[in-house]
């Protein structure tokens, strides 16, 4: 009877510990498996956000190129001069204007108008053309036209019979080309292209202003994103399938980010392939889970320690057998009485031990 209840209780024992180890080890591979799932997360979403900051940072850097390569020529006391008649002349537009402005800067348009859209010169990709093929891009920067003449009316000052610019006067040492920061600047889409579009008022380098010409010139740029620019951006950045579509019709598990002032689902927007940082971790992922095949070993691993750790009261037992058969073999040799088997024995040991040279 006390043999079976000690077998009981070290069965009870042995599955215990089994179960324990058991249990330890499926929240070890849960809680790796957990951590693994929010780093890989956490990676994507690090990774998505500095991409983010990446593209839109270069494409506020187009813009501010624009806005230096522009300002040559509207912060230049040349190009006031000229306007002096209201316009600049076919001269000019030769010498100063033609050709390398598409070549050099890619400007597709550049035009001399007022806030009521009556222009006095446009140039179309570096050649001049007529006033009426500015209508429809002109329309398209109406807002710009507005914000530029309003930061114009801004920094203007009564001078006793003129007007001075209150702008930061430009460095003469400086390798950079002076910007007034009194111009407005978008990437939007005209006609039918992402570009960067600048208006600025033309202002004479003296930012000195006769009263007669209190009402600004605003010069019209704008520069084309090309294809060839999108690539040399994303080569750069190290994205892929950069590209300007709009929001609605972007590629399936692309992410992008808003250019632009624009707000509507049809504007366009900056789209590419994120890198997805997360996936060297995603692919660590598989090594953990993993470990679940391993449970058939940590199951035996566990039967083991346990049928071990339960060793120590089976010898207690075999050791309290052996007392109790030792005792009972004392007993029968001190009675003399010895019988079956037993016998032979006990008549081996009493038996009296011969002297040489005895009776």
């Amino acid at each position: 009877m006390d043999k079976t209840l000690r077998l009981a209780k070290r069965s009870r024992t042995v599955w215990a510990i089994h179960a324990a180890c058991t249990l330890v080890a499926v929240l070890i591979i849960a809680s790796l498996i957990f951590v693994l799932d929010r780093s890989v997360a956490e990676a994507d979403r690090f990774g998505l956000s500095a991409e983010r900051r990446l593209v839109a940072t270069e494409l506020r850097h187009q813009m501010d190129a624009v806005v230096q390569f522009q300002a040559q020529l509207s912060f230049w006391d040349k190009t006031y001069e000229e306007l002096a008649k209201g316009h600049v002349s076919d001269a000019f537009v030769a010498d100063e204007l033609s050709g390398w402005l598409w070549e050099d800067y890619g400007f597709s348009w550049l035009i001399m108008t007022d806030v009521d859209h009556s222009t006095s010169t446009v140039l179309k990709d570096g050649v001049a053309v007529p006033s009426e093929t500015a209508r429809v891009p002109l329309e398209e920067v109406d807002d710009l036209l507005d914000e530029a003449k309003r930061r114009y009316d801004n920094v203007l000052r009564n001078n006793h019979g003129s007007y001075v610019l209150d702008v930061v006067t430009p460095d003469p040492q400086s390798l950079m080309p002076s910007v007034p920061g009194i111009h407005a600047m978008d990437l939007r889409e005209i006609d039918g292209r992402m570009s960067v579009a600048v208006v600025q008022a033309v202002i004479p380098e003296t930012l000195v202003v006769p009263a007669e010409r209190r009402a600004p010139v605003l010069m019209v740029s704008v520069r084309p994103v090309t294809a060839k620019m999108t690539r040399e951006i994303a080569a750069r950045l190290g994205v892929r399938g950069l590209a300007f579509v709009p929001l609605t019709e972007r590629p399936e598990g692309s992410v992008y980010t808003s250019v632009g002032r624009c707000s509507d689902a049809s504007c366009l927007v900056a789209a590419w392939m994120p890198q997805s940082p997360g996936g060297f971790v995603r692919a660590n992922r598989r090594s953990a889970t993993d470990g679940v095949r391993c449970l058939p070993l940590l199951d035996a691993l566990c039967r083991l320690a346990a049928e071990r750790g339960a060793q120590p009261a089976s010898r207690q037992a075999r050791s309290a057998d052996g007392a109790a058969q030792s005792q009972r073999f004392r007993r029968h040799a001190g009675s003399g009485a010895v019988e079956g088997k037993d016998a032979p024995v006990h008549a081996r040991l009493c038996r009296p031990r011969r002297v040489q040279g005895g009776q």
